[in-house]
């Protein structure tokens, strides 16, 4: 009743009341009573959720007027055009929704089956029933339009002698090499596996995701004209600077995280996890394993163990309830229905004659991140366990990135300019789980094309530095203007036109509108004169210019007559 449309429900429970027989009170039935007692325990509309409901409002303030904005899309790290790709879903048109996916993740299959999906999270039907499943219809659209996109999918010529390296060839890694190739520059990927795919791959087991759908994703990055190179790893950036103008570093966090305990040893989670894959569930644990941590790891973890031969028990020790465990809901609940055991309130102390022995915890007042912190009792508690895995979280490299003369933070993570994303090296960036640690796949997507975007930036805004447009002359320019107003082809002399030629040629992974130029060259340019013009009288440089050209053209719509783009003179 107090949900967004509440009393509407009203009619619809007088309809359910209209197809019955009034009865006449005659005293409670106490049978029925004890039904509803038990089927409010196990009904879902009445029972919490096992975390906390997460925030359904936006991060930016929401304005004055024109509030109509997609929280879907506002929630996603890299604003995915969500309304657009789930219509066109909808009515069947999967090709076309994967070309929208596409424009801004290229990594549909792997994000369509186990991103954390935070858009869902904001769906605003949230509110009324229950969210709108975008992942799944993110998945369906890719599945179906696969083929199809595939077949058209051409590399783009190359626009610039200036090359990029790569270094990981994880999910960041892999967007940084899409969004570089799909802007015309030659790029490189460097995986020191024998396989793309990072964490992906290697790590996340074959139960969540299947080595299929991740090289489906491989092969969209590897249309783009992205060379991938397996089995290679790269120890030093300064001897691929000899080679390459620029390199983006997403190694991922690679150095383990390190539980010590009083007596005994830990098993890395994601050691475990590799061994897991690489030998179809068959590592030597013994039957009752014991797994560390709270994350979405150590779920993974736990989840694999319990698949493994010859384990008859998984528990999970944390140090605090499961309601306060930094994985995800879903995960928590998936972990649950495979029967992991959650030994809570529990801190491990040491592995000792096939136990774990643990000290009892209790709940205390809450911290700075909204989680109740933890007292230690004196209280201790044996948990059986042959084999104890430590999923307590992984480190950024930074031996690797102070071995590369880049500079850290006090937190021993690359110090990087947060809108670019460069380092203290010139023309080396840092993006993904190697940039701030271990986090969500769209997420390192996010990373890479911030980039890849920057970097294009850069090298764009160089171009037009040394491309000074000379602005003809008032007679030239009426001439000019003449002849195009008589005739269907603009003259490439023009000066406007061989700028908005160079802008759409740099312009930062949009380079869909070159593959159409030629089609537009029946469409009169007066338009270009004009911004030229209009940018002259304020006092506007060159590169600024064509920069507000650029911008003019991103803004309007791919379909519409280019008639209407005379009336947005006023935003050159």
């Amino acid at each position: 009743m107090l949900k967004p449309g509440g009393y509407e429900r009203l009619e619809q429970i007088g309809q359910l009341f209209g197809k019955k027989e009034g009865v006449v009170f005659a005293g409670v039935d106490a049978d029925k009573v004890e039904r509803l007692v038990k089927a409010v325990q196990n009904d879902k509309h009445h029972v919490k959720a096992v975390k906390p409901l997460p925030s359904r409002k936006i991060s930016k303030p929401v304005p004055l007027t024109d509030c109509f904005v997609a929280p879907c899309e506002e929630g996603c790290p890299i604003h995915q055009d969500i309304t657009t790709y789930m219509k066109l879903a909808g009515a069947g048109k999967f090709e076309q929704a994967l070309d929208v996916i596409l424009n801004k993740n290229p990594l549909p299959f792997i994000t369509g089956t186990i991103c954390a999906h935070n858009c869902m999270s904001k769906c605003t039907r949230n509110f009324y029933e229950t969210r709108v499943n975008i992942r799944r219809t993110k998945l369906e659209a890719a599945e179906e339009g696969f083929e199809a996109v595939i077949a058209r999918l051409k590399a783009p010529e190359i626009a610039t002698d200036k090359k990029a390296a790569v270094v990981g060839g994880g999910p960041a890694g892999l967007a940084a090499a899409y969004f570089l190739a799909r802007g015309g520059m030659k790029v490189t990927v460097f995986e020191k596996e024998k396989k793309m795919g990072g964490v992906v791959r290697n790590v996340i087991p074959g139960f969540r995701i299947s080595d299929e759908a991740i090289d489906k994703d491989v092969k969209l990055v590897a249309a783009m004209g992205a060379e991938l190179v397996n089995g290679r790893e790269i120890h030093s950036v300064e001897e691929l600077k000899k080679e390459y103008d620029y390199v983006v570093l997403a190694v991922g966090a690679s150095e383990q995280g390190v539980l010590k305990l009083e007596a005994g040893d830990t098993m890395n989670a994601l050691d475990f996890l590799q061994q897991f894959k690489a030998t179809g569930g068959a590592v030597e644990l013994g039957k009752n394993v014991v797994v560390i941590g709270g994350g979405n790891t150590a779920m993974d973890t736990a989840r694999a163990a319990r698949r493994n031969r010859g384990v008859e028990k998984v528990s999970l020790v944390y140090r605090r309830t499961r309601r306060y465990m930094p994985a995800d809901e879903e995960e928590l609940v998936m972990a649950m229905e495979d029967g992991v055991e959650f030994a809570e309130l529990l801190a491990p102390v040491k592995l000792e004659g096939g136990s774990l022995y643990c000290r009892k915890m209790v709940l205390g007042d809450f911290d700075a991140s909204g989680r109740r912190g933890v007292v230690e009792t004196e209280e201790i508690v044996k948990v059986p366990a042959n084999t104890v895995i430590a999923a307590v979280g992984e480190k950024v490299p930074g031996k690797f990135y102070e071995a590369c003369g880049i500079a850290l933070d006090s937190r021993r993570r690359p110090q990087v300019n947060q809108d670019t994303l460069e380092t203290s090296v010139k023309g080396v960036y840092a993006a993904g789980d190697g940039l701030y640690g271990p986090a969500t796949v769209v997420e390192g997507i996010r990373d890479g094309k911030k980039a890849a975007e920057a970097l294009w930036e850069r090298f764009w805004l160089r171009i037009f530095s040394r491309c000074r447009m000379q602005i003809p002359s008032m007679g030239a320019r009426a001439s000019w203007l003449r002849r195009t107003s008589t005739s269907s082809t603009a003259p490439d002399a023009c000066p406007a036109t061989a700028t908005v030629k160079t802008a759409l040629r740099y312009a930062p992974t949009e380079r869909i509108f070159l593959s159409r130029f030629q089609a537009w060259r029946n469409i009169r340019l007066s338009m270009w004169t004009t911004c030229a013009m209009n940018a002259e009288t304020a006092g506007a440089s060159a590169h600024g210019t064509a920069r507000l050209i650029w911008i003019s053209l991103l803004s309007l719509p791919m379909k519409k007559t280019w008639r209407t783009a005379k009336t947005r003179d006023s935003q050159c």
